[in-house]
């Protein structure tokens, strides 16, 4: 090696000068002398020529009164122990380099493979030729001291039946408190008590066993109050019977009977039977109560004196006039094949539980139904449902147990006659007490036809029509007319007894779309077409989709069926067919394009990620993207040329040709490397600045912090106190 001898200084094989003698002006601190001198023993003197710090071949600068040490051009190394030429010289400055790297020492070398300058569990990346460190996603904490690993942020973040506590995602029943019995369930991140089957209360309170939830849980003469869900002894307290009737239950429903020698409804009244010449309960359908038909002159239910169903099927009654139709209903989830026989059919599950059903609803064999649909309830009586539950209330002006059968009340009168008494038995059995007078109900309250009888049984008023006479005593009785025929057994099986003719019923109603009307035991009833399903008094439909949206995402409604559309698609040739939102999709094979519905013809590329790395796409080819100039070298590298200049040739390497470096001038720069610099400082083209100044590296409501790592500043984004979230990404309030 070449050095200046004693008494110069400069590099031994360049130029060596003669070092001038300091001048003694007196000093007490370094601020006294000039930024490349420093204050020892009273003098200002060059620190860089008394106790030289620099290794072998190394350069000495003094700085703010400092001497800094640093490897010249062509050397790296210590320049505090040794210097040692480098082979090739691959940078002068940070811009010779790719982004990702910085010029270290004259080599481009990532930052961040040197004295890993970020904390435990943080990523380290390159931007702008500085090291950054930042916390890997799923991950928080200081990514310059330490990054730990979360398992979410906020519910959305867990599974379907886990809530987000203390940034774990945990069984949200563990917090959460049922009474007594109760059993909880996760759903929607939340846990929520219910009772299990067989118990109910209040979840979180407690459960109790339940006695029952349907009728036939309890005895037959027993029914279930769904109020408690305890079974109720019917006919305990006789209260929803008439005077003289007796309560019979059966079947969970209460009957009133009026014993002999009484008659009545047993509901309303039971009277004394008053002897007279034998006469018919009923001439037609409409002189029965509710959906009763007239049958052999008496007042009898259709379904089970003439039941026209299979044995699968349900009987039900309409009071339609002027003849009563009954329908055979199949059960949920079948319809009525061309052999009158009920047939299942596949259908969708509307429902699984109450809940997934409107309020009017329940959720019976996987479908909605009205709950009035399953509470049956008795005559003058009407049926209202809320919130899954159906509840019988006597029409407007009836009174009654609306459970069994509701009656219009007797109405109080004026009083006249008879003083003196205070209730039917102080009166004699052909009046009624009214009002603490004993008075006739025939003359007072006249509740008979002007052309029926009034006789007063037991204190009551009862309405009868003459011999020979026919029709309602409380509105009209009239002579008969010599009909056709009274009832339907006169007619033939394929007709009914309409006004007193025999008449096809099927012309006196109308049956819904694609339903049909046939005659079976004198009685009109509606059907659906073979291959039908539905309600055949509104409208029957065919079984299976209507739409695509009853179909799954990948199939369409095609021929009242839920296929693959692709099986209904020809795509063009190298295409392939995909379902995509109940359409058939067309798209090329890899490695092909055009119109997938005609033809994809094949290409080698079409964007530089088809392409080796070091080739490009250019007119469907992977070629070469080298394209440098005279003197220049090409590195292929991410599909692009790289162009540089070769060894001791300058210039533009993209342009025409590279000259030849002319001799470099040596200038003072105020600094080299970070650690030329102050604290938080680097050395950006050789000046020193704050990096997080210069490249802005984080994003609103963050804070970007310099730490003073050697041989690079690092750099680190956080959110600012009321922020969360990553700092090079995304700041979001709390």
């Amino acid at each position: 090696t070449c050095t200046c001898i004693e008494g110069f200084t400069g590099k031994g094989d360049e130029r060596c000068v003669k070092i001038q003698p300091v001048v003694d002006v007196g000093c007490r601190s370094n601020s006294e002398c000039s930024p490349t001198l420093a204050c020892k023993n009273g003098e200002c003197i060059n620190p860089c020529i008394e106790n030289n710090p620099c290794g072998t071949s190394a350069q000495c600068k003094v700085k703010r009164h400092e001497a800094n040490c640093i490897c010249p051009a062509g050397y790296n190394g210590d320049p505090y122990s040794n210097c040692a030429p480098i082979q090739d010289l691959e940078c002068k400055y940070d811009t010779d380099c790719s982004s990702n790297e910085a010029c270290i020492n004259n080599q481009c070398i990532d930052p961040c493979t040197i004295n890993r300058p970020c904390g435990t569990n943080a990523e380290c990346l390159t931007t702008n030729h500085r090291s950054f460190c930042k916390c890997p996603p799923n991950h928080a904490g200081d990514p310059h001291a330490s990054c730990y690993k979360y398992e979410c942020r906020i519910s959305d973040d867990c599974p379907f039946d886990k809530t987000c506590l203390n940034e774990k995602c945990v069984d949200p029943c563990d917090t959460t408190r049922c009474g007594s019995k109760a059993i909880c369930k996760a759903e929607y991140h939340k846990g929520s008590c219910e009772c299990p089957n067989g118990l109910q209360g209040n979840p979180y309170i407690f459960c109790k066993e339940v006695e029952c939830r349907k009728d036939t849980d309890c005895a037959s003469n027993e029914k279930c109050n769904l109020q408690n869900f305890r079974c109720l002894r019917l006919c305990s307290d006789n209260n929803n019977c008439a005077g003289f009737a007796n309560c019979e239950a059966s079947n969970h429903r209460e009957r009133c009977i009026c014993p002999p020698p009484f008659e009545g409804d047993g509901y309303s009244y039971c009277a004394e039977k008053i002897p007279q010449a034998a006469k018919l309960e009923c001439q037609i359908d409409q002189d029965c109560q509710g959906t009763k038909a007239c049958i052999e002159h008496g007042c009898k239910d259709p379904c089970f004196y003439i039941n026209p169903c299979s044995e699968n099927q349900e009987c039900k009654a309409f009071a339609s006039v002027p003849l009563r139709t009954v329908s055979c209903i199949c059960p949920q989830g079948t319809f009525i094949g061309s052999n009158g026989i009920c047939q299942e059919v596949e259908t969708k599950v509307e429902c699984e539980y109450n809940d997934d059903c409107s309020t009017n609803d329940i959720c019976q064999d996987g479908s909605c139904i009205d709950a009035c649909r399953v509470n049956k309830c008795g005559a003058n009586t009407r049926c209202i449902s809320s919130f899954h539950r159906s509840e019988c209330v006597c029409l407007q002006g009836y009174t009654g147990n609306a459970q069994v059968a509701c009656y219009l009340p007797i109405t109080p009168n004026e009083p006249s006659l008879v003083p003196g008494c205070t209730s039917d038995q102080d009166c004699p059995s052909y009046t009624a007490c009214r009002n603490r007078q004993c008075i006739n109900p025939c003359a007072e309250d006249k509740p008979c036809a002007p052309t029926a009888n009034c006789k007063v049984v037991q204190h009551k008023a009862l309405c009868t029509c003459p011999d020979g006479f026919i029709g309602s005593p409380t509105n009209d009785c009239k002579k008969p007319i010599v009909p056709e025929c009274l009832s339907d057994p006169e007619c033939p099986d394929h007709l009914a007894c309409i006004q007193q003719k025999c008449q096809n019923p099927c012309s006196s109603i109308t049956c819904g779309k694609n339903a049909q009307c046939r005659v079976q035991n004198h009685r009109a009833i509606c059907s659906c077409f073979g291959g039908y399903v539905g309600d055949p008094y509104t409208a029957c439909e065919e079984p299976g989709c209507k739409s695509d949206f009853e179909c799954p995402n990948k199939q369409a409604c095609i021929n009242r069926e839920c296929q693959n559309p692709c099986l209904f698609e020809n795509c063009g040739i190298n295409a392939e067919c995909s379902p995509e939102n109940h359409r058939a999709v067309c798209a090329c094979l890899k490695g092909h394009k055009g119109d997938p519905y005609s033809f994809c013809k094949p290409y080698e590329c079409l964007s530089d990620p088809e392409c080796p790395n070091h080739l490009k796409c250019e007119n469907e080819k992977c070629v070469d993207p080298c394209e440098c100039a005279r003197n220049a070298d090409c590195d292929a590298r991410n599909h692009r040329g790289i162009c540089t200049c070769i060894l001791d040739f300058t210039g533009d390497p993209y342009g025409i040709a590279c000259e030849p470096i002319p001799e470099p001038v040596i200038e003072e720069v105020e600094c080299n490397e970070d650690r030329d610099c102050p604290s938080q400082n680097a050395c950006i083209n050789e000046e020193c600045d704050n990096p997080c100044l210069m490249y802005k590296p984080c994003v609103q409501n963050a804070e970007c912090k310099v730490y003073d790592t050697l041989p690079l500043r690092t750099m680190t984004c956080t959110c600012i106190e009321g922020f969360t979230g990553k700092g090079d990404e995304r700041c979001v309030k709390i």
